[in-house]
């Protein structure tokens, strides 16, 4: 566990998925597909993240990493960078049907944990900021 906790909590990974957020949200706002090919560095990005999460939950779903307490770390953010990777993983699996099956497993697992109230979401900064807004 703690090599998984290095793999998803260094700094490199925290950037990663902050990266990932905001381009997510920037296509969102745009109303574009959130396909993560604009350069070379965002698919860097995307490839990386998808293989730590999608390795992770080969690791889960085998019994080789305790599930509980990993979703009381991570289950939250599986779901979420699971939302902001969801349109390229299944751009992907036109040629590669299997393309993050486990990871898309675990998803699934987790959404199941929590009721559509406190069900995780990326929040886009200018989201947040239209909420918070009085009319």
């Amino acid at each position: 566990m703690i090599k998984v906790f290095d793999l998803l909590s260094s700094s490199e990974s925290k950037e990663t998925r902050r990266m990932i957020y905001e381009e997510y949200c920037r296509l969102k706002k745009e109303g574009k597909p959130i396909i993560f090919d604009k350069t070379t560095a965002i698919k860097n990005e995307y490839d990386k993240l998808k293989s730590s999460f999608n390795f992770v939950s080969e690791l889960i779903i085998d019994g080789s990493l305790d599930e509980e307490l990993f979703f009381k770390i991570y289950g939250g953010k599986v779901i979420r960078v699971w939302e902001a990777l969801e349109q390229n993983i299944l751009k992907d699996r036109i040629s590669n049907p299997k393309s993050c099956e486990n990871f898309r497993i675990l998803k699934e697992r987790f959404m199941k944990r929590y009721s559509t109230e406190n069900l995780p979401h990326i929040y886009c900064t200018e989201e947040k900021k239209n909420e918070l807004s009085i009319p």
